[in-house]
């Protein structure tokens, strides 16, 4: 009874304690937005990196489609990239040259079926800040309906956190990787991507 008393209410119910749980929801979701300077039905709350990550994924690719990705990206990413290929989607590693995505090479390897590519802002093993701004341009001028993921959860402390900044379609962060709260995560999706393909 002491732990139901002190802890936080549902904010789907509609009593006092879940009225206002969703109040700092909502207000927590507005912050984060103008912060990233998105909308703030972009902003998707999940348990954490690896929660959005899949999300993002898994919810964009089916039988059929083509997916490429950095092949030395977080286990979330390549893991759920394993499954999309055990699902019947053709995953592709991005070409690298010098530490970059190898923007002329992917001009090449692009096709009409390509429908994600995934990869991080920043590697948090190397410290690698990869050119997803690069990459966005290129996904950007295939007819083709291509969306650009982009796992963020390392750069907060050398990048500009914006969508923008990174030119993602979705955005993954993390809160314990800015000194907060464990188990929470973000998913900044644009209000474009349906709903229904990431859940």
């Amino acid at each position: 009874l002491d732990y139901a008393a002190g802890a936080v209410g549902n904010p789907s119910s509609p009593h006092e304690e879940g009225r206002k749980t969703k109040k700092m929801l909502e207000d927590a979701r507005t912050v984060i937005a103008r912060l990233l300077e998105v909308q703030s039905d972009d902003v998707i709350f999940t348990s954490g990196a690896t929660e959005s990550n899949a999300l993002a994924i898994l919810g964009i690719a089916k039988v059929g489609d083509h997916v490429l990705y950095l092949s030395s990206a977080h286990a979330s990413v390549v893991e759920n990239m394993k499954l999309l290929s055990e699902r019947g989607v053709d995953i592709e590693a991005l070409p690298i040259k010098d530490g970059r995505v190898d923007c002329e090479k992917l001009k090449g390897i692009v096709r009409p079926k390509t429908k994600l590519v995934a990869m991080d802002a920043v590697c948090g093993e190397t410290g690698v800040v990869w050119n997803t701004r690069e990459v966005a341009h290129i996904v950007s001028k295939h007819p083709s309906s291509i969306l650009l993921h982009v796992d963020a959860s390392q750069a907060p402390l050398t990048e500009k956190m914006t969508r923008a900044h990174f030119g993602a379609d979705m955005l993954t962060l993390d809160a314990s990787k800015v000194g907060t709260t464990r188990g929470i995560g973000v998913l900044v999706a644009h209000r474009t991507i349906p709903r229904n393909a990431l859940y």
